[in-house]
């Protein structure tokens, strides 16, 4: 029986694990001929707590998962507290979902997310928002043959089983 182990990061603190996180969707998506890979430095701005504005109200947890010494799946928790403020809500986000198509793997991953959000007194979370609904998110459900625009995000079919 193989062993999960999840891996749990601030983005800002753990070059290493970052770097393994970024990487990752090049590995998932690779044979995938419609996915436009992202600028990597694009990403890495994205995760920055330190220099990207977005954190100055909001905070982010990542998680890389590795199976028998294999990276197999990565997620990230984000607590926007301007859109809590605005909407009066206590949500959570999750975003920058990558995944083999393992279902026990996808379930550690939300389930990091949910404690870790959970943690922190919210109720709701949703996504995915890499890292806010001003950025790209959502998830692709069907179309999985066609180009996405600009700002778009683009995924594998299995993912909407997991």
């Amino acid at each position: 029986m193989s062993q999960l182990q999840l891996v749990s990061f601030e983005p800002s603190e753990n070059r290493k694990e970052r770097k393994k996180f970024i990487e990752l969707a090049w590995a998932i998506n690779k044979s995938d001929p419609h996915w436009v890979p992202p600028l990597r430095l694009s990403v890495e701005d994205n995760l920055d707590s330190r220099k990207n504005p977005f954190y100055k109200h909001a905070k982010i947890n990542c998680w890389n998962a590795y199976k028998n010494g294999q990276h197999v799946g990565r997620i990230a928790a984000i607590l926007d507290d301007r859109h809590n403020d605005f909407h009066q809500e206590k949500t959570g986000f999750w975003g920058f979902f990558e995944c083999v198509n393992e279902l026990s793997v996808a379930n550690e991953l939300f389930s990091a997310v949910e404690k870790w959000l959970k943690d922190r007194g919210m109720k709701t979370a949703r996504g995915p928002a890499n890292p806010s609904l001003n950025h790209e998110c959502g998830l692709v459900v069907n179309a999985f043959d066609r180009d996405p625009y600009i700002m778009m995000t683009h995924n594998p079919p299995y993912y909407v089983d997991l």
